[in-house]
Parts: C-alpha cells; structure tokens; sequence
C-alpha cells in the first residue's frame, strides 16, 4: 500500500473518535490549532505530505531538526482547517506513539503536550476516552509496517528522551 493510501485509511479511524465527548477546543481556545510562527505546528510523518501539498489551510517548512538524516517537516496551521484533512499529529494530540528500545510500540501523553493542552496536565478532570487510546494505539500499529515509518518513530522516540 502506498503512504497517501495508508494515511488516508488512518485518518478514517479518527473520523468519529475523540480525545473527549465534546470538542476538547473549548477548553483551551484551540491553542493546538493556532501556530504563532515557522517554529510552532505538528510534525508530519514520512511521506504525509503527500496529502498536504495544495493545503490551503496549512504551511508546511522543515523543522530545526532531522531525523534519520532527513529534515522533519512541520505543518502550522493558519487557525481554520479542514478538520477531515487535518495532519495525524493533529488527529492524535496530545497523545503520541513511541518505539521502545525493545521494539514495542506504546501510546503516551506527548511530553510537549503539558504547556499547551490542558488534557495532559496532571490535574485534568477530563480522562482522555479509552476509544480514543485505542484508535492511536491501532493506526501506528498499522503505519508501523512502513520500514520508513517505523524507523522515524525509533528516531522520533528516541530524540523525545523517552529512554
């Protein structure tokens, strides 16, 4: 399967699953979806931007870092999307997957997270829908048996200091 195929089957499994019952925008004013400059945004995963490129509601640049020698590219948002188009970092936050040094894939509370997302401050009243962990958990399981995929969420877990 192609990586635009694989991304678009993944994006279907967040078609009606949420962090929350309502929309989690209401709690923080949709700071998530606001980038204030080149250096703010969600990263994309290898080959996602294939779906992104004549995006009229994201700018796509290289982030001030590489990843298995290569730039990692970073879409900000000018505010307004297309919610059935957005990017799977947006689809996820604030969760995020790793690869543990023994090859495991986990699904944790992205560590970045914590100063913009109300969800995982550890005084959140609002638990995260178990459907949703599982949708996140399901979709890397199967971006996964990309080699190139697998081998950035090695790089991607690593350079969060997980380990």
């Amino acid at each position: 399967m192609d990586k635009k195929a694989l991304y678009l089957k993944v994006y279907q499994m967040f078609d009606r699953v949420h962090p929350l019952r309502f929309n989690c925008g209401r709690l923080c004013d949709q700071v998530c979806c606001r980038g204030t400059d080149t250096e703010t945004g969600m990263y994309l995963f290898p080959g996602e931007e294939e779906l992104h490129q004549e995006s009229d509601f994201l700018t796509i640049t290289e982030a001030n870092f590489q990843l298995n020698g290569q730039p990692v590219l970073l879409a900000t948002c000018t505010g307004s999307c297309n919610r059935s188009m957005r990017p799977l970092a947006c689809r996820i936050f604030p969760l995020t997957p790793i690869i543990t040094p023994k090859d495991i894939l986990l699904v944790k509370m992205d560590p970045r997270a914590g100063g913009l997302c109300p969800l995982a401050r550890k005084d959140n009243p609002y638990p995260l829908r178990p459907e949703f962990k599982t949708a996140v958990r399901r979709s890397f399981a199967i971006l996964i048996q990309d080699p190139e995929i697998r081998a950035f969420l090695r790089e991607f877990s690593t350079e969060l200091q997980w380990f």
